[in-house]
């Protein structure tokens, strides 16, 4: 029997192996059935010394194809015929140079696009970045579809109300499991109590800390402590001390900021979410939760959502 499987074994085919560099293979692998028949790929074994990818969607590789071949015959009829060839040979050889180069980065695969494309958007960037910049719609709060902002209470172009929190105590991958398993009681409890009509939207930012307030006002607390007495000196010796303690530990540091965004159709039923949401503090789900009512923090987190330029800032802040 063992003898029976071990001759099944070797006759079926094997994946087919190709010798890559520095002792890596390269397996032919199925197809992506989910993509359509232009979309799939087709490995370039002519592209490997100009890329690492050399696999070729079909259907950038039949739009190379139709351009380096029209490129070809119109490169023969305007040189070779009339004869016009003194004339336009020299820049006619230098222009198809030219196209079959951008062939081959329209052919170079960049993730699911081509090289050509991606370095068209690189190049272009900066360009259309100062166009919007300049614009009117610079930074423009309804690409997220909100309406207005009025004492606290974000306006949606549907109709739907909306309350920003800053959330603070959020379940660390530290945590312990006690800790851990009162957290995902609370937000139970939190969800079965929240109406079945409120969205909630987390935004989760990375910063870097500023200690500019907490230097500034231990400085006070040196320059206050003058007199030159005992205690005056032993002020101005721990405030010096904790200054240095802030610049190597904290200072230049980042840290996670997290703020949630709750949406709902009824201003009332809104109301009873953001009341469920601050209680939430009682039952250990949040250590602290503060509601945005300042327009310019609002807009502060908002920003980098809505891609706000400093003249959409202004426009919307103060």
């Amino acid at each position: 029997m063992n003898e029976e499987q071990t001759v099944e074994q070797q006759a079926q085919p094997q994946p087919q192996a190709q010798s890559r560099p520095y002792g890596l293979k390269k397996f032919k692998m199925m197809s992506n059935i989910v993509q359509g028949a232009m979309h799939q790929t087709r490995y370039m074994k002519s592209l490997e010394k100009i890329t690492m990818d050399a696999q070729v969607a079909y259907n950038r590789m039949f739009i190379a194809m139709g351009i380096a071949a029209l490129s070809t015959i119109l490169y023969f009829q305007l040189t070779f015929s009339g004869g016009k060839m003194g004339y336009v040979f020299i820049p006619a050889t230098l222009t198809l140079i030219g196209i079959f180069i951008l062939v081959i980065n329209f052919l170079v695969s960049s993730r699911t696009k081509s090289m050509l494309t991606s370095a068209g958007k690189l190049a272009f960037h900066p360009f259309i970045e100062s166009t919007r910049r300049r614009t009117k719609t610079a930074g423009d709060l309804k690409s997220l579809g909100i309406k207005s902002f009025d004492k606290g209470v974000l306006k949606f172009q549907n109709g739907d109300y909306g309350l920003i929190y800053k959330i603070d105590g959020a379940l660390s991958l530290s945590a312990l499991p006690s800790t851990a398993n009162m957290v995902s009681d609370a937000k139970a409890s939190y969800l079965v109590a929240r109406p079945a009509s409120c969205q909630e939207s987390m935004i989760v930012s990375v910063v870097e800390n500023t200690t500019k307030d907490q230097q500034q006002n231990l400085q006070s607390y040196i320059d206050r402590a003058n007199s030159g007495s005992m205690g005056d000196l032993w002020i101005q010796a721990m405030a010096k001390k904790t200054q240095e303690l802030i610049k190597s530990r904290i200072d230049g540091e980042y840290t996670v900021i997290e703020h949630v965004i709750l949406r709902d159709e009824d201003i009332k039923s809104l109301r009873k979410s953001a009341d469920n949401l601050e209680r939430s503090v009682t039952i250990g789900l949040y250590a602290r939760v503060d509601r945005l009512t300042d327009k310019d923090e609002v807009v502060k987190v908002l920003a980098p959502l809505a891609l706000l330029s400093k003249k959409g800032m202004k426009q919307y802040g103060k």
